[in-house]
């Protein structure tokens, strides 16, 4: 199966990064395009209003620098794990749930695959909450790359 246009999923966690190379072994041998991915978390959110306070702070200046920071670093981890390759970078703005965001921008780019860790941020014990609703809500197939085996 050849998969033309390969959509990478990134929390920024280091447990997220562990699709990054078989992402970048599969564009390199197919010819893929590659787009990696960051689901932009709404920081004028109430949750975070009432988690912090954020009264007297210019709250839309913050979620603009928050945004710049996300495609700054999403570019240097395009450059630093995709070697060689033309890495599109994509900052998707959050519709809903992570998981439906990353699977209606799947849907309206007409991906062929979505490669995705199968932890991120707050997985510990089972597979990803996340990883597990875009495997089953995916518009394309799924690659779940799991995190390497400790060494006994």
């Amino acid at each position: 199966m050849r998969f033309e246009k390969i959509l990478v999923t990134t929390d920024l966690s280091e447990a997220s990064m562990t699709a990054f190379d078989l992402a970048a072994y599969q564009a390199k041998m197919d010819g893929s395009e590659v787009t990696l991915a960051y689901v932009l978390e709404d920081l004028l959110a109430p949750v975070f209003f009432h988690e912090y306070d954020l009264s007297g702070i210019d709250t839309v200046a913050l979620q603009q620098k928050y945004e710049v920071d996300v495609r700054n670093k999403l570019v240097k981890l395009a450059e630093k794990h995709f070697h060689g390759l033309k890495v599109k970078t994509h900052v998707i703005e959050k519709s809903a749930s992570v998981s439906q965001s990353i699977c209606d921008y799947a849907k309206q780019g007409g991906f062929s695959v979505i490669v995705i860790s199968a932890y991120g941020r707050g997985g510990l014990l089972s597979l990803g909450s996340t990883t597990d609703k875009i495997l089953r809500h995916a518009p394309c197939p799924v690659l779940v790359v799991p995190r390497p085996a400790t060494k006994k």
